[in-house]
């Protein structure tokens, strides 16, 4: 007995270690992806991606994977751009990336700039990738404690951006930016509701989108991050015992078939 087909309209999936992982070539979906993709479909369930890539990479990871069904949207970059789909590459909805940029304009000119300038007067970078809406500072791995210790007593009170430091590497994303609020822009557009959304993701930086007043219905893979997990199993969502798109796959179906209720609990 299906408990989610025919009553959920979109599944909203992550890309890298979530649809993509496990399996070469890494850039499109596997067969049994594609597959699972095209009977969500079928059966009135559509898809879209909100991912860190950008919608252009989005369209020829679609184009080159064995999949038939199409996205909604591909919603990306962590909300900074949005588009629809078309067979000659990804339509731009210009009203909300148009907002975006204006948004982005001001957080580099109040804060986000200021403080790429002050890293690169204090450290000499090992590696530093600058992608207009967030950038990723690289020291050596020991200088890694003097960053941890500079970026606290420099930044630690910024609310304009959010850093994230995992050992010598900085990253920074403007505080606007959501994969959460980008996907309820699209809700909105097509009028689905968090009752009828479904959320596919693995790590913290997707937990934004992971919430009831959003997706009502959560599920991971394996490799999912602790904090995932845990999220998920708040809600009631299912976690796949295997990895990667399989383990979508798996916790998709495994959701379906027993059910939640409302409050969470299995039906």
């Amino acid at each position: 007995m299906h408990h989610l087909l025919g009553k959920v309209k979109l599944l909203v999936i992550d890309l890298d270690n979530t649809s993509l992982g496990g399996y070469i070539p890494y850039a499109r979906f596997t067969k049994d992806y594609g597959l699972f993709l095209d009977e969500l479909t079928a059966a009135g369930c559509k898809w879209a991606i909100n991912t860190t890539w950008d919608v252009n990479g989005q369209w020829q990871l679609v184009m080159n994977s064995p999949v038939e069904s199409r996205p909604l949207f591909f919603m990306g970059e962590m909300g900074f751009s949005l588009a629809t789909w078309s067979e000659k590459g990804s339509l731009s909805i210009e009203k909300y990336n148009l907002k975006m940029r204006e948004k982005l304009k001001k957080c580099r000119k109040n804060c986000m700039d200021e403080v790429l300038q002050k890293l690169v007067i204090n450290f000499t970078p090992e590696r530093l990738l600058f992608y207009g809406h967030l950038f990723e500072f690289s020291v050596k791995k020991k200088d890694s404690l003097k960053l941890a210790e500079f970026v606290e007593k420099e930044f630690g009170g910024l609310n304009n951006v959010r850093l994230d430091l995992k050992g010598n590497v900085l990253t920074c994303i403007p505080a606007f930016l959501s994969k959460g609020d980008i996907l309820i822009e699209v809700q909105h557009l097509v009028n689905i509701g968090a009752e009828e959304t479904v959320v596919a993701a693995d790590e913290k930086v997707d937990l934004s989108m992971m919430k009831p007043d959003i997706a009502r219905y959560l599920i991971c893979p394996s490799n999912a991050e602790e904090e995932v997990k845990q999220q998920v199993k708040k809600y009631g969502g299912a976690i796949g015992s295997k990895p990667y798109s399989d383990g979508i796959i798996e916790s998709f179906w495994a959701l379906d078939a027993r059910g939640i209720n409302r409050l969470g609990d299995f039906q």
